[in-house]
């Protein structure tokens, strides 16, 4: 029910943004009246909404295009959800320099960005602070880089972990420790995937590296003494079923000097074939 409201919103969205302005606000305001926020994600779409009821009145013909062409994608992502079976989900970076210093990051990424904040613009060239902290060319501040993207390439699993939904957690804080994550980063790694794995009666989890830091490379000036990557791909699974076991070596070495570590994850459909 709560997808099929999405989907309406964006659907009238799109409809009304290409029908002209002045439609488009009465339309708006009458959905808005009309929709039942029953969660916390329709209440957010909806005051995406009324936030652009003002930006409307403030843009060109052009960038109301724009507008369209975005809603329409979502509604596509939505109703095939095998169209963006190669979506990276919340890659976040967080900097650690030694002293306070300008860092410049590019992301070459074999794909298309769909998101980024601060934005993105043929590169991140920002302030970082050994405490982690991130200032930007206009002052604002901020813990991480974000960017999410749909890749030109598939993962490949041949192997992995199979782990009971109800043992994620578990499974979780004991790998992302091995794999170098400190406590705050496993624990917003965990917060932010959990809902989507918990609930499964088993998850096929594996973690990609040599795949994906081919797929998106990064290029940062200074160059940092330490880079942690860890994305995690995973399916959900009705059943246990066989697989080789990844064998993942802990990473025992104390960070030191000006260290880089990047988190992201990539849930596969149900409809995707491991080919095992």
């Amino acid at each position: 029910m709560k997808k099929n409201k999405k989907i309406i919103i964006s659907l009238v969205f799109t409809c009304i943004c290409l029908s002209g302005i002045s439609q488009s606000k009465k339309k708006l305001k009458l959905m808005i009246e009309n929709i039942s926020a029953d969660s916390l994600l329709m209440q957010k779409k909806i005051n995406s909404i009324q936030n652009t009821l003002v930006y409307l009145d403030s843009i060109s013909n052009i960038q109301k295009e724009e507008i369209c062409i975005r809603e329409e994608a979502i509604i596509h992502r939505m109703l095939t959800p095998a169209a963006h079976s190669d979506d990276i989900e919340k890659p976040i970076i967080y900097l650690y320099p030694e002293k306070t210093q300008k860092i410049n990051i590019e992301l070459d990424f074999n794909g298309q960005l769909t998101h980024t904040y601060p934005k993105y613009e043929k590169g991140w060239n920002i302030t970082a602070e050994p405490n982690g902290k991130i200032i930007d060319k206009n002052n604002k501040e901020y813990y991480a880089l974000y960017w999410e993207g749909i890749s030109n390439e598939e993962y490949k699993i041949d192997k992995g972990h199979v782990i009971p939904g109800a043992k994620t957690i578990e499974f979780l804080e004991n790998m992302l420790s091995n794999l170098g994550l400190n406590r705050r980063e496993a624990n917003e790694f965990i917060i932010y995937w959990l809902p989507r794995m918990e609930n499964n009666p088993y998850n096929l989890i594996h973690f990609s590296t040599a795949q994906y830091e081919e797929m998106a490379k990064l290029k940062i000036t200074p160059h940092p003494e330490n880079l942690i990557r860890v994305m995690m791909v995973f399916k959900a699974l009705d059943h246990p079923i066989k697989i080789q076991k990844q064998n993942i070596k802990p990473i025992k070495t104390k960070r030191k000097g000006f260290t880089v570590v990047e988190w992201g994850g990539h849930e596969l459909p149900k409809s995707y074939s491991l080919d095992l």
